[in-house]
């Protein structure tokens, strides 16, 4: 038999298994009557382990950032509760309450989550990529997590100017968007947005990028 390619991690096997990304979790059944052919793609069964609670926290992250009123994804969020009492009580011990144009926001300090959505998220980036290259982005390149602030900060010029122009991509019924930004010192940036609400950048880089700057291939300065 064949050896099949990972999408996720370029590693070869001889059996692939189906991987929803964005994390079929995210969507509850209400909203998935409505999108009936969620994004997935191939990855071998190591890529394709995370576990349920994985998901459930990153569905509570998202759900309560795109918190609206009526939305399924927030009513499935209080079901998790419902279920999670652990995770509820993670919830209530760091909930954060503001006013945003008159209204009560409430949001989650995910502090001892953190991680775990920032894992989320950037597998989400790897399978995007793939998505549109159809390349495993870890053969070649890095990716690393990037606060939204920094980079509106450090290259907020450079940014704003290839938003204008930049072309959205959308799975799962527009749930999903994402775009590519290739930046002039050849990093690329994937910002991702879920749910027209939470909003995830990273930093995809070449694995030579170091060798290729002192190299003089790379210049810094154009």
């Amino acid at each position: 038999m064949a050896a099949l390619e990972c999408a996720l991690c370029g590693r070869f096997t001889e059996k692939l298994t189906k991987e929803h990304l964005p994390q079929k979790g995210l969507y509850p059944k209400e909203i998935r009557k409505i999108i009936p052919n969620l994004h997935t793609l191939k990855a071998c069964e190591s890529c394709n382990n995370g576990s349920s609670e994985q998901d459930e926290i990153f569905k509570v992250f998202i759900g309560l950032v795109a918190q609206q009123d009526g939305n399924e994804l927030l009513y499935s969020v209080s079901k998790t509760f419902d279920n999670n009492g652990k995770l509820k009580r993670s919830f209530i011990h760091n909930l954060l309450i503001e006013e945003r144009n008159g209204l009560e926001v409430r949001l989650w300090n995910a502090r001892e989550h953190t991680q775990i959505v920032l894992d989320s998220a950037e597998k989400c980036a790897k399978g995007l990529y793939f998505r549109e290259f159809g390349e495993v982005l870890t053969k070649s390149k890095s990716i690393s997590f990037v606060p939204t602030p920094f980079v509106y900060e450090k290259d907020k010029v450079e940014v704003e100017n290839r938003l204008k122009d930049a072309k959205w991509f959308s799975v799962n019924g527009q749930t999903v968007n994402y775009t590519f930004l290739n930046m002039k010192n050849t990093d690329t940036l994937i910002i991702i947005n879920f749910f027209s609400s939470a909003e995830f950048v990273f930093c995809i880089r070449d694995k030579e990028y170091s060798k290729k700057v002192h190299a003089g291939l790379i210049s810094l300065s154009q």
